[in-house]
């Protein structure tokens, strides 16, 4: 149903009941998901599920952090030295 109402929108950008359709659509579909998936896997299993991936992750996402931050400030940096340059 999502596809029929996305091409409902993209065919009628200027009116709102396309919009708004597609909104209360996509919030039935997205509420009934979590519900799903709520009466599926238990709390204490979901808890256990969360609690193991960020033990894992933690590690891992610092370091890339790092990596990113280190990346950006070395981008800054070129930039700030070719602007310099080029004023003089």
């Amino acid at each position: 149903m999502i596809p029929v109402f996305t091409k409902w929108v993209l065919e009628n950008p200027e009116e709102l009941v396309p919009v708004f359709s597609y909104d209360i659509l996509f919030l039935f579909v997205n509420s009934t998901f979590i519900l799903l998936a709520k009466s599926a896997v238990n709390k204490k299993k979901l808890h256990d599920l969360y609690e193991k991936h960020h033990e894992e992750n933690d590690n891992e996402k610092s370091i890339l952090n790092l990596i990113i931050m280190a990346f950006i400030v070395l981008v800054l940096v070129v930039i700030a030295i070719l602007k310099y340059l080029k004023l003089q």
